[in-house]
């Protein structure tokens, strides 16, 4: 299932990064009843203090010996690395912050598709100018979708294994099953 951008519609316009840092200061988000925290993959765990991070995703029943973690997650609402203002660890940042303003998603039919982060402060900016309708110009996020295409494998395989996939709550610190998520909401 390749990701494919559907959500925006009209004029392109090109993605100028203003780099406010709001994305690094907002890393925790609330969602289907559960606490998520910015996803990495298990060779980017290393970036961050080992106390800041916990399991994200794993593959078939926790605690026993065939369990798979696919990713992981920090902790925190600010990123550790935001030093003045910008990241002091760019070149080798996750690939989750690589791919922002995008992020995947999956549909109600199962898919995995592409959607704009509603929190990224330069198309907020635009879409209030263009009154909630526009496009972006997908060469000037190359780089962007390289790095999306990276994170979705996560999602991907999630979807894949639905019936065995299980997401780590940061809030109450424990699995819980994405088949109970789905019924809960």
């Amino acid at each position: 299932m390749t990701p494919k951008n559907d959500v925006m519609s009209g004029e392109p316009i090109e993605f100028r990064c203003l780099q406010c840092g709001e994305c690094c200061r907002r890393l925790l988000i609330d969602s289907h009843l559960i606490r998520k925290g910015l996803p990495l993959f298990s060779d980017e765990h290393g970036l961050f203090p080992g106390e800041l991070i916990r399991p994200g995703v794993g593959i078939g029943q926790p605690g026993e010996p065939d369990f798979r973690i696919i990713s992981y997650q920090m902790t925190e609402m600010v990123c550790p690395h935001m030093e003045e203002g910008s990241c002091s660890i760019w070149q080798t940042r996750p690939v989750v912050c690589r791919s922002y303003p995008y992020m995947p998603v999956i549909t109600q039919g199962g898919y995995v598709t592409r959607d704009v982060s509603l929190e990224c402060t330069s198309l907020m900016m635009e879409a209030a100018r263009r009154h909630g309708v526009f496009k972006l110009d997908e060469r000037s996020l190359e780089g962007e979708v390289k790095a999306l295409e990276k994170l979705s494998e996560i999602t991907v395989e999630a979807v894949e294994n639905l019936d065995e996939a299980w997401f780590y709550d940061l809030r109450g610190e424990r699995w819980i099953r994405f088949e109970r998520l789905k019924s809960l909401t």
